[in-house]
Parts: C-alpha cells; sequence; structure tokens
C-alpha cells in the first residue's frame, strides 16, 4: 500500500483525494505531452481552441498563453530575427475565459524569406506557442501544451530579392541595429 500526504499533512492513501494535473486538449489534440503542429498560412489568422480542457478534480483552470521565442530563434543556420506574435483572446460566454485565442501570423517578408539571399521560402519560422494550464486545486498543478506555427508560404511572397553578405547586414536593413 502507498501512502500520500495531503497537504494538511495527514497521510492519506486515498488517491481519489488528491489534486489530479488538469488535461490539456487544444483544436482537438491528444491529451498527451506531444505538441501540436499546424501550418498557417504566412499573413493569416489560426484559431487555437482549448475550451476542450478539463480538470480531473473539477477545479477551476487557468489559461496562460506565450510564445517561447528562444526555440524559434534558434531553429536556424542563423539566428533568425523573430517577429513578435501578437493574439486576441475571444471571447465566448459558453467557454473559459482565455480558453480560446486568434493568431495573428506575420505576413511572408517577416517569417517567410531567407533573410541572407532575399528570397521567399515555402516553409517559413515556425513559432512555438506554449498554454500553461493551472487549476486551483491544493496544491496547484499545472500542465503544459506547445502548439508550433510552421509558417507556409505557397506563392513565395515577400522576398526581396536583396542578397547579403552578413547577418549584420541583414539587421540594419530591417532598422534592428
Amino acid at each position: 500500500m502507498t501512502l500520500r500526504c495531503v497537504c494538511s499533512g495527514v497521510w492519506e492513501n486515498d488517491r481519489s483525494k488528491a489534486n489530479h494535473a488538469p488535461v490539456v486538449i487544444v483544436n482537438e489534440s491528444s491529451a498527451g505531452p506531444e505538441p501540436l503542429l499546424l501550418e498557417p498560412v504566412a499573413g493569416s489568422e489560426v484559431l487555437l481552441d482549448a475550451s476542450q480542457n478539463y480538470d480531473p478534480d473539477g477545479d477551476e483552470l487557468m489559461f496562460t498563453w506565450f510564445v517561447y521565442k528562444e526555440v524559434t530563434s534558434a531553429q536556424q543556420d542563423i539566428q533568425w530575427i523573430v517577429p513578435d506574435l501578437q493574439w486576441d483572446v475571444v471571447e465566448d460566454a459558453q467557454k473559459p475565459k482565455g480558453s480560446v485565442i486568434c493568431v495573428k501570423i506575420p505576413p511572408p517578408a517577416e517569417c517567410a524569406v531567407d533573410l541572407v539571399n532575399g528570397q521567399a521560402v515555402e516553409k517559413g519560422q515556425a513559432f512555438h506557442l506554449i498554454l500553461q494550464l493551472e487549476d486551483n486545486g491544493v496544491p496547484r498543478m499545472t500542465t503544459y501544451k506547445r502548439v508550433i506555427l510552421q509558417t507556409t508560404n505557397p506563392q513565395l511572397l515577400g522576398g526581396t530579392g536583396k542578397a547579403f553578405s552578413t547577418f549584420t547586414e541583414v539587421v540594419e536593413s530591417r532598422g534592428e541595429t
């Protein structure tokens, strides 16, 4: 028999009395730890719906979305300039607050161009968003879900055609010095 400590300091062997982590589902993804991969077109909008999430204990859930910029910028041969990802919370009285967001994917010139040669690319940056889902049980439990937005540019829009010799030239051309 396994004993578990309930926060009052009393050891308990009943699993049903322990707090359990929330279950995270985004856009009908699996409830497991694997990320959700979507391929939006650069310049479009993507709806991320996490309203199917639930807490096994019935605790209230709090939704926090954030961009994992470090992994987005580190996935290229050179440190790619990561444009800010914007989103709005979609208000719906039938769904928990913060569970649905509309993400605005940057235009092709910002996320689907090879920065060195200035050519448009079919697959641009992959933005990594994290949903942090926390319950209000005791102790508080948190579950995370990664959503990868692999931008596409099927019409090869946004290319500058300008080749650069150094990454410094790329940054200077964008006014980011």
